[in-house]
């Protein structure tokens, strides 16, 4: 087993520094399960049940500016409690991560170390992939759903050890491929990294010159391949009936998830863009509200989260045929990370997202698509692994 040094921080992109900024020395740090959490600083378990979680996230308003950076990881399955079907949560499995941090800087990307190329130990098979897909195109037909982002786990194994560094370092060596919300965090007391490379915004908070809540679901996949083919794989992204019917769904359902955490209506500002991500192109739309006096966190994602676009509609359904249909704890994978500090007041979706653990050297990568009556079972299940190289050429570069 490998033990890296690193203490426990998060890093940040701040696109419009084209820089990270990183927050260090925790002075709490709380990995929060079902019915209690673990102190990470003092490795004792408490009684905090994650509604206590979810309601201290009240008292982060949204109006003020705080000193310290939180940071909040709220894995997917903390979904099943923020929508009311929490018997579907386990006991043992991680609903969260919170930290609070002292400090903050800017930080400079080191230079690439050595990290070998991981190895597959286990892929989806088009067999069990199909299955889901038939089963839960009957929940379809039945009028159960209209949508569901139907996902599936990859496993990797390294050959040999490497720092977190090293592996940042190389996921991001080329400034052109960092996703508009990545972030990770190394937890050194689990010896584990928590990657995103993420395109997608759960919300993002302008408190001026006019109060507003941002999202900006991303629906819709192109596989390219080469650059030169970017416009031509646009064309036919943009052009798919398929996909724009399945984008103006979830953004229908983003309008009425801004809509109801104060009750104030929600515009789309943009209805199709074009996302280029490597490998890939995808499309997105721009979603706002007014945001009014008195806003705190908990409001935001109890309207919002678990995104729709990696859910579906109508969410709760799809929460309970997704958790029959998958068989595998999303995790890290489809949940959202929360940074408040100052003026950063932002969520990602954590699509295009690892979790590395140090010390067998495995690593947890996972894609998905969304699944509708006129989706296809071959090109779903091709367009899952298109994600997942996407994500691999980063560490080829």
């Amino acid at each position: 087993m490998t033990k890296v040094n690193s203490q426990t921080y998060s890093l940040f992109y701040l696109q419009d520094k084209g820089r990270f900024v990183k927050f260090s020395a925790p002075t709490s740090a709380y990995i929060i399960y079902k019915s209690f959490r673990i102190n990470l600083l003092t490795g004792t378990r408490e009684n905090i049940e994650v509604q206590d979680f979810l309601s201290r996230l009240e008292d982060i308003k949204l109006f003020n500016n705080l000193d310290n950076a939180h940071v909040f990881h709220l894995f997917y399955e903390v979904g099943y409690i923020v929508e009311n079907c929490e018997e579907l949560a386990k006991e043992n499995i991680p609903l969260a991560m919170e930290f609070v941090y002292q400090n903050s800087a800017m930080f400079d990307l080191p230079e690439s170390g050595e990290v070998p190329t991981p190895e597959p130990v286990q892929y989806p098979s088009f067999k069990k992939y199909k299955q889901q897909f038939r089963k839960g195109r009957e929940k379809l037909l039945n009028g159960e759903c209209y949508q569901f982002n139907l996902t599936s786990p990859f496993f990797f194994k390294f050959s040999q050890s490497f720092s977190p560094e090293d592996f940042i370092g190389k996921v991001w060596k080329n400034k052109n491929k960092i996703g508009a919300f990545a972030h990770c965090t190394f937890v050194s007391e689990l010896n584990q990294l928590f990657l995103s490379n993420s395109p997608e915004c759960l919300f993002q908070f302008k408190p001026s010159p006019t109060p507003t809540i941002y999202s900006m679901p991303i629906k819709g996949t192109e596989a390219v391949l080469s650059n030169g083919d970017r416009n031509k794989a646009w064309q036919k992204l943009k052009s798919c009936k398929k996909n724009e019917a399945e984008l103006f769904m979830i953004t229908d359902l983003v309008r009425n998830d801004l809509t109801r955490i104060q009750l104030s209506p929600s515009i789309i500002c943009a209805k199709k863009q074009a996302l280029n991500v490597p490998g890939i192109v995808h499309q997105f739309s721009i979603v706002k509200t007014h945001a009014m006096k008195g806003l705190n966190l908990l409001q935001v994602i109890k309207g919002l989260f678990p995104g729709g676009s990696i859910t579906g509609a109508p969410k709760r359904n799809v929460l309970k045929i997704l958790k029959s249909l998958e068989g595998y704890d999303r995790g890290f994978y489809c949940g959202s990370t929360v940074a408040i500090h100052k003026n950063m007041k932002a969520a990602s979706i954590n699509i295009r997202s690892c979790e590395l653990d140090f010390g067998s050297l495995e690593m947890k990568y996972c894609s998905g698509g969304g699944i509708t009556l006129g989706s296809n079972e071959a090109s779903e299940f091709d367009e899952t692994y298109a994600k997942m190289e996407s994500f691999l050429q980063l560490l080829k570069v």
